[in-house]
């Protein structure tokens, strides 16, 4: 039970720093989330391939990898494994796949 309730306070921790760091960035640059998530979603096509060139491109930003054109290059200060943390829950936050009923 213990294992549990920690696996949930540290999703909803990396949840609050999804808020925190992403949203009020990408809010404050007005550079919108759900048009780059469906942009690489269009490109990609799968939730592997879609998460993988996002962090290659997070983590290694270069023009030739952009997707989203309306904003510059930006080298966001996160680790690899963090980044990988927190793409899951921007998926999970904008994929509409199985949520509609």
């Amino acid at each position: 039970m213990a294992k549990v309730a920690f696996i949930l306070l540290a999703l909803f921790s990396f949840a609050q720093d999804f808020d925190k760091a992403c949203m009020q960035c990408h809010k404050k640059l007005q550079i919108d989330l759900k048009k780059i998530y469906f942009d690489y979603l269009l490109e990609y096509s799968s939730k592997q391939a879609t998460i993988k060139a996002m962090q290659n491109y997070l983590l290694h930003p270069t023009p030739t990898k952009q997707i989203y054109k309306k904003a510059e290059p930006f080298k966001h200060p996160f680790s690899a494994q963090k980044l990988k943390k927190l793409l899951k829950i921007y998926w999970d936050r904008y994929t509409v796949i199985g949520k509609i009923q």
